[in-house]
């Protein structure tokens, strides 16, 4: 014990960075997706990044909170970095019902949303989403392993959002 507090401590690497344009080539060919890597806990969302009509496939990784973009039809792998903390988990939709799809993110007490200002560039619009239970209104929490359902679920032009209560008993 007496040698363990004596001697300091030994500091390696804290992070690295990603480099996703380093060529990969195997057995003398280019490897075009050697960086896609695996995807340990993906949470999807359909979102239209490169403005050409065609929805592309968003994809955050709850491990090391890492976002990916696969654009078009045919699936080509790119990392985003947005002007934002993503956290938790990520889903893409259009809160404010302009047409551009905003984020809606977790956080410790709840849903933080960003409106997407255009060109994917994002303005937080709420720190917190409350909810009115009729006498007070609170943090409408989300579970540190969940992850809430926000859709129209009542088709009339909102977004519903269903999550588990603070006990992960009911919705």
């Amino acid at each position: 014990m007496l040698l363990y507090m004596l001697t300091p401590p030994i500091l390696g690497q804290y992070s690295f960075e990603r480099i996703y344009t380093i060529p990969v080539i195997k057995n003398n060919a280019l490897l075009t997706r050697a960086w896609e890597g695996g995807l340990n806990h993906p949470i999807c969302s359909n979102v239209d990044f490169n403005n050409n009509g065609v929805k592309d496939l968003a994809v955050f990784d709850k491990t090391g909170n890492r976002l990916v973009v696969f654009k078009d039809e045919s699936l080509i792998f790119e990392p985003i970095q947005l002007n934002i903390d993503l956290e938790r988990w990520v889903l893409f939709r259009d809160y404010n019902c302009d047409g551009l799809m905003d984020v809606f993110t977790g956080t410790t007490s709840g849903i933080k949303v960003y409106e997407n200002a255009g060109l994917f560039e994002f303005v937080l619009a709420s720190t917190l989403l409350q909810s009115d239970f009729g006498t007070f209104t609170s943090n409408l929490n989300v579970l540190n392993q969940d992850i809430p359902g926000i859709i129209d679920i009542d088709r009339d032009g909102d977004l519903d959002i269903i999550t588990f209560n603070i006990n992960g008993v009911t919705i």
